[in-house]
């Protein structure tokens, strides 16, 4: 399978698939309508739009979308929009599921629900894929989005879902970096001997045909020339395609650094559930959230 290290490659794998529909929650968002616009333009996905009926028209009409070319399904409120887009995508009427104008608690509430959501066995994480010009692919960050603390066994299972991800995106090797402040492993850093341990379990790893070190700082985990001005030679340091972070709070501020200094292109999704699902930021433009549809439709196809 042909690795797809950029969004280009990724839409264009989607194009080739049979065409299918997200569900979005609360649609009454111009740039959650660009976005579904755009993919349903681009023949990635077409959409039912869940929320205030006359308003996602109205919303429609301004953006020169015609609203016929959608189905709406009409909600009085946000946590209704939540309860039937996560039911559209259970009743396998849609294969994933995009967050638009509700709380990400409450669509969570949904998705979460025992008898209408979308558990699966699995731990339920966020990965945010980053396209930077001047990186050789990929960069994952996880997780910056649902693990506040994640322990160290919730690490394992993090990043278990980010191998799964690059794996349906034909990555048949992978290098990941366990982020600490520094490669040093200090008795009084938690997170440090977590990482040590973690990134010991080469057996484990094997499966994904993972390169995997750690504790390590971020210039070691994406700069080649880093690794040779300080002598660390782990195998896949400075090509990381994976960055599992200590926290959600290092996850967010990597994330946004990425996005507004680097300008870096991206897009993310949960990843755990029984289907991918679409939460980006309100403040994330249309463009990340096509790409994040367009890599919940592959996902959702591979899955």
């Amino acid at each position: 399978m042909k690795r797809l290290n950029t969004f280009a490659k990724v839409r264009q794998a989607v194009k080739a698939l049979p065409k299918s529909r997200i569900a979005v929650a609360a649609a009454a968002d111009s740039e959650v309508l660009k976005a579904v616009i755009k993919a349903k333009e681009e023949g990635l996905a077409d959409s039912i739009l869940v929320g205030d009926e006359k308003e996602i028209r109205s919303l429609l009409k301004e953006e020169k979308a015609t609203p016929d070319d959608f189905e709406l399904v009409h909600a009085e409120s946000p946590e209704e929009a939540a309860q039937k887009a996560v039911y559209l995508v259970h009743e396998g009427k849609a294969k994933a599921l995009l967050k638009g104008l509700v709380p990400t608690s409450v669509l969570l509430r949904a998705v979460l629900d025992k008898e209408r959501g979308l558990r699966a066995q699995g731990v339920m994480s966020h990965a945010m894929l980053y396209e930077h010009k001047d990186y050789d692919g990929f960069i994952l960050n996880t997780d910056g989005g649902m693990f506040t603390f994640p322990k160290q066994e919730d690490k394992i299972r993090i990043l278990e879902n980010a191998a799964k991800l690059l794996q349906a995106l034909g990555y048949s090797s992978m290098n990941t970096a366990i982020l600490c402040a520094s490669e040093t492993v200090d008795p009084k850093n938690k997170d440090s001997l977590e990482a040590e341990a973690i990134a010991a379990m080469k057996e484990h790893w094997n499966k994904w045909n993972m390169n995997i070190f750690g504790p390590v700082g971020l210039d070691l985990a994406i700069s080649k020339e880093a690794c040779k001005h300080k002598s660390y030679t782990a195998e896949g340091a400075g090509e990381a395609d994976i960055i599992l972070v200590p926290d959600f709070q290092v996850g967010n501020c990597l994330g946004k650094s990425l996005s507004y200094f680097g300008h870096a292109d991206s897009g993310g999704l949960i990843l755990g559930a029984a289907a991918p699902i679409m939460l980006v930021s309100r403040a994330d433009s249309s463009k990340v959230k096509v790409n994040s549809i367009a890599l919940a439709m592959l996902a959702a196809s591979r899955q």
